[in-house]
């Protein structure tokens, strides 16, 4: 499809082009004329998810982009639940009712009294509490949870205002790569947009806060359960570890073990040095006592030296005693350490005199002098009472320090025992303890990051109505589709409509073309037929050069082909050329009886036995050409040997068909070009009620005059005429 025939089928279909898209936009008009205006309210809230600073923040950690995808994922589709729905439908219901009349600034005056209208007194008397809106709001969400309630009916329907339909256009989004979220929705009403975004806000802030702490609320739960059972397990291992060491009287079992082991070492060693003085005194004492001739004959003959003997060795050993361990000088509590050496000095001088005084010599058998002997006696027989003291008091110390071990010895094991399970029971303790700490960490930075900041307050922006854009938008739809719709009907058209195309379709030789024929017609479609007429004359004259007498039949694949007018128009075109003209027709064409020469024939069965047109003609008449207008094929009543006989046959098609394969088949059947010589046609098509420009194929713009629309045809074609042109000779 060329330029011109795309600017051909506009101008053509031009009518259906302006009347559909008008139609179309008068039509939306007329729906849309009441079409309100829309209020688009929005509002924008901070979550602090991605960059914000919490109580587990460590500063210089990476963003996890996955995890804040996720959690603004998990606010935006809590912002678009149905429970969230729920609630901001009530809550923005509630308000409405509990008004007792017009407020603009929550619902307008149409909006109202189509409240008024919706709700039934039934269900204003159940649900109404005046002056109590958490009240009405309490009632109407509990009526929620039971089948069948108006409640239920009313969120379900597609109200404008309180169904989950008008609670659907509520958007969210995050903002860009941020850590904001964008909320927007409208209405038709400025306040509802303004009191749903608000409601939105309270019921999302608290749905978000309690979603959030719920996720730490059972893991708090949990560890506060199992705190309490290690809690008292401890306890209960503590309490037999106090029993075991007050009944083993264990202060400190390992300092104490290592003391007694340091002491019973001390002793040991110090028992053995005193044992080893005791005997070495004891020689020195008796040598002494041999050099003195002192024997126990010798103290029992004075019962005063042997006394004061005794009471001095007794203080020796309390004085040691005391010094020694004060627990065992009991018997000696009035007297102190410095009244009992006050008290040997004085028996020593006592019994040294006595000694003195019981011998008559000063001096010994070896000669030395008995003072001396008796100072050094009496020096020895103290330290020998002094380090037998010291020696038992060692001995019963060790004593003791062995049972001390024998006591010690077998609560080594119960007591690793007791404290091994304290151990293990408080390491159970503070692991717990220690979950307990971060999932109480975890419930209070929830607590405190799952408080949502409000950037901008809703705002309501007034939206103009799209009625003039809708009526457009109706209208190029319209302009197009029909566009569309003509185009298609032009490319999917299989009639055979122009010659060129009737040519390639039939594959026969054009002989020519008519023209849609009116009653009433223009001077210049006039002088198109007659040009197109001639054309047809023309190329008959030429295929039936140097037959005598030709004969051309004129016939139809299918009947109201435009026969007969075909066989008038020839051969008044002949006729008035001067040529004789010999026109046979059937009974039934419009052009019987229009000549007196005319022949014409019934249309019978036996038509198709006719052998030659003899019984047409006069006997001694010539014609310079005998036209047969014969029926259509598809009738059958064909006289094929006067088809045969024909210089040639016209097969006249009209052009708002299509061809069919009956079409090709009775072509096929009657119609051959056997004998034909090389320079002449036996068959020929001429196609009928062409349009007018398809013609141009065959007559150009023949008397037309130069017009606008001329001149439009050559810009589109590029033919630009030049004023002067000069041919160049050499």
């Amino acid at each position: 499809m060329t330029l011109v025939d795309f600017i051909r089928l506009i101008v053509h279909n031009i009518k259906l082009l302006v009347l559909i898209p008008v139609v179309m936009a008068a039509a939306v008009y007329y729906l849309v004329k009441d079409m309100p205006d829309k209020y688009q309210a929005t509002t924008l809230i901070y979550t602090g998810i991605a960059s914000g600073y919490n109580l587990e923040s460590n500063g210089g950690g990476r963003v996890d982009y996955f995890s804040a995808n996720n959690a603004f994922d998990n606010m935006i589709n809590t912002i678009k639940a149905k429970e969230t729905q729920k609630e901001v439908a009530l809550s923005l219901l509630t308000q409405h009712l509990v008004l007792t009349k017009h407020d603009p600034t929550i619902l307008g005056r149409k909006a109202y009294q189509k409240l008024q209208q919706l709700v039934p007194a039934q269900a204003k008397k159940e649900f109404l509490v005046k002056g109590n809106p958490k009240a009405t709001y309490e009632k109407m969400l509990a009526a929620t949870h039971t089948s069948g309630s108006w409640i239920n009916g009313l969120l379900n329907s597609s109200h404008p205002y309180y169904s989950y339909r008008a609670m659907g256009k509520v958007s969210a989004k995050r903002k860009g790569s941020s850590d904001m979220i964008t909320i927007g929705y409208h209405s038709d009403d400025e306040g509802v947009s303004r009191h749903t975004l608000s409601f939105l806000l309270e019921k999302f802030a608290a749905r978000h806060k309690f979603l959030k702490k719920s996720e730490t609320g059972d893991v708090v739960a949990y560890f506060q359960r199992q705190l309490a059972k290690a809690k008292a397990k401890l306890n209960g291992v503590e309490d037999r570890l106090k029993d075991f060491r007050e009944r083993g009287r264990i202060l400190n079992y390992y300092e104490q073990t290592k003391f007694i082991a340091s002491k019973k070492e001390d002793i040991t060693d110090a028992h053995k040095k005193e044992v080893g003085n005791l005997e070495a005194s004891k020689a020195v004492l008796k040598e002494l006592e041999r050099k003195l001739d002192l024997n126990q004959a010798f103290f029992l003959k004075n019962d005063e030296i042997l006394t004061k003997k005794t009471r001095l060795s007794n203080l020796v050993v309390a004085m040691t005693l005391q010094r020694t361990d004060t627990s065992k000088a009991k018997i000696y509590k009035s007297a102190n350490q410095a009244a009992l050496k006050t008290e040997v000095n004085k028996l020593k001088k006592s019994l040294k005199k006595d000694v003195l005084d019981l011998y008559n010599y000063r001096h010994s058998t070896e000669g030395i002098a008995i003072e001396d002997l008796l100072a050094k006696w009496l020096n020895n027989l103290v330290a020998v009472e002094q380090s037998r003291a010291r020696a038992k008091v060692l001995g019963e110390r060790l004593s003791d320090i062995d049972r001390e071990y024998d006591r010690f010895a077998p609560l080594g094991s119960g007591l690793k025992k007791l404290e091994r399970e304290v151990g293990v029971e408080e390491r159970a303790y503070i692991e717990i303890l220690h979950g307990l700490n971060q999932a109480l960490l975890r419930q209070q930075n929830i607590e405190l990051s799952s408080n949502l900041e409000i950037v901008d307050m809703p705002s309501v922006i007034r939206q103009a109505n799209k009625k003039m854009m809708l009526v457009i938008l109706a209208f190029l739809v319209g302009a197009f589709g029909t566009l569309g719709f003509v185009i298609a009907t032009e490319l999917l058209d299989s009639t055979l409509k122009s010659p060129q195309r009737a040519t390639r379709v039939t594959e026969l030789p054009l002989a020519g073309a008519l023209p849609i024929h009116r009653i009433k017609m223009k001077e210049h479609h006039q002088k198109v037929e007659k040009a197109l007429v001639n054309q047809i004359c023309n190329q008959i004259t030429q295929w039936t050069s140097g037959v005598s007498q030709p004969i051309v039949t004129i016939t139809s694949t299918q009947i109201q082909e435009g026969k007969s007018f075909l066989s008038g128009a020839i051969a008044k075109n002949f006729r008035l050329s001067g040529k004789k003209v010999l026109q046979v027709n059937p009974a039934n064409s419009s052009n019987a009886h229009r000549y007196k020469s005319d022949r014409e024939y019934a249309v019978t069965p036996e038509i198709a036995h006719q052998a030659s047109i003899t019984p047409w003609v006069n006997e001694g008449e010539n014609y310079d050409l005998i036209l047969v207008e014969l029926p259509a094929l598809v009738q059958g009543q064909i006289p094929v040997k006067i088809l045969d006989q024909a210089a040639l046959n016209l097969l006249i098609v009209r052009s708002n068909r299509a061809w069919k394969n009956a079409d090709k088949h009775l072509t096929s059947s009657h119609l051959s070009n056997k004998g034909a010589e090389s320079n002449q046609y036996r068959n020929a098509l001429v196609l009928n009620g062409v349009r007018p420009h398809y013609l141009e194929e065959l007559v150009g713009e023949y008397g037309q005059s130069p017009s606008i629309r001329s001149w439009v045809k050559r810009i589109f074609r590029f033919e630009f005429k030049v004023k002067k042109f000069k041919v160049k000779r050499t």
